[in-house]
């Protein structure tokens, strides 16, 4: 039977203080006689299955929600990292999470049927749209490792899914020829709009057509699908499947480079990219995300070629800038959008008897080379008016 690894997105926390504590505390869920930042990561590895049980189950249950959800994790976080501090753990359950159904919050689960034999990988997005009022969610959703073996799962894509500063963890567990993965997070600005939370990248292994089918993972995992919405209580979300196209963007290059000297770029200074399609064509769009980068179109049908070129204009330093062109199938919102780096180095510009590099030329600059050519000892090279830098001393 096949595995697949399981992976952690790494969080970087400052560890808070700890809190002193005897043999059991509220919130102290690794046992250590202390309440910090830990215990949260414990728990929230629990809740992904990633991690051991709580030590104190009851010492878990801190949220006063009677049963261990990602509602407690939240409450560990917003104590630790809210402005102004959350709410302290509470171990004294008084309530009951109703699970009452949240027609506008919506988990899309992919379904691929008809794989063609033309077709060496398939990229299968978990999407989601959740109101603003959702302050986390748990979404556990089974995936197969394959179909008849011709495609097999190679690795999970984790996306930011368009919302701001989340905090997410993701886990898997076996479960016969399936994988079980638990997405999580917790204190993001969810937009309302639909967004991809995480993706399976399937490569063939064998010819022949195939399905990706993906299901619900609440009967495996035993944990229900929940999100958590600003009044401390938990909700259920709405499942609703879609079919994921199988013709896909595809770009001759992901990183465009430019150097050029600031307020000089040269005219031939550009890169072409060919847009293609792993099946039938697609009609896309573009975007860029700053205006010194230049397309000559932003429209079409693959296959097709863009012309990316830069025009900073005077508003932008010299320095390293960077972008992103993102293309969209406009037919398909399932059909995942490609995202093109764009890196712009603009070198300073110097006056050529600009000898001390301070950016102009003036007296201070000819006394520089007289010392530099008769001072005893000779004084430092002038600067280079190429790069703004100095040379050397040999």
């Amino acid at each position: 039977m096949k595995r697949v690894t399981c992976f952690t997105v790494v969080i970087a926390f400052v560890l808070a203080a700890a809190v002193p504590a005897s043999v059991q505390v509220c919130g102290d869920v690794n046992g250590d006689e202390k309440v910090n930042i830990s215990d949260m990561v414990y728990l929230f590895n629990y809740m992904t299955q990633l991690g051991p049980s709580p030590i104190y189950q009851n010492m878990a249950d801190c949220d006063d929600h009677f049963g261990i959800t990602i509602g407690d994790v939240y409450r560990l976080h917003s104590y630790f990292f809210a402005t102004p501090f959350g709410d302290p753990p509470d171990c004294s359950p008084s309530k009951s999470y109703s699970y009452t159904p949240a027609p506008d919050d919506t988990v899309f689960i992919p379904r691929m049927y008809g794989i063609p034999e033309s077709l060496d990988s398939a990229f299968v997005p978990i999407m989601t749209s959740f109101e603003t009022s959702t302050v986390g969610f748990y979404v556990p959703v089974s995936m197969p490792f394959g179909y008849d073996e011709a495609f097999q799962l190679h690795h999970l894509y984790v996306h930011d899914f368009g919302y701001t500063n989340p905090l997410f963890l993701v886990g898997s567990l076996a479960a016969e020829d399936t994988a079980v993965f638990a997405g999580s997070a917790l204190n993001g600005e969810f937009s309302g709009t639909r967004n991809i939370l995480m993706g399976a990248v399937y490569t063939r292994e064998e010819p022949g057509p195939a399905d990706i089918v993906m299901e619900p993972a609440d009967h495996l995992s035993n944990w229900q699908f929940a999100i958590l919405k600003d009044d401390g209580d938990l909700y259920t979300p709405v499942i609703e499947y879609f079919d994921v196209t199988t013709s896909f963007l595809q770009a001759s290059a992901y990183d465009l480079t430019f150097t050029a000297l600031a307020g000089d770029i040269p005219p031939d200074l550009y890169w072409d990219v060919d847009l293609t399609s792993s099946g039938d064509p697609v009609n896309w769009q573009a975007e860029v995300s700053d205006e010194w980068i230049v397309l000559d179109f932003t429209s079409g049908t693959t296959p097709s070629t863009i012309r990316v070129t830069v025009a900073p204009g005077e508003d932008l330093p010299a320095g390293l800038h960077y972008g992103t062109i993102t293309i969209s199938d406009t037919d398909n919102p399932y059909n995942f959008p490609l995202e093109l780096n764009v890196e712009l180095t603009l070198q300073r510009t110097f006056p050529s008897m600009d000898a001390n590099c301070d950016g102009k030329f003036n007296i201070t600059d000819v006394a520089y080379i007289l010392t530099y050519m008769f001072g005893i000892p000779p004084g430092p090279p002038p600067c280079d008016p190429c790069t703004g830098q100095f040379p050397k001393q040999q």
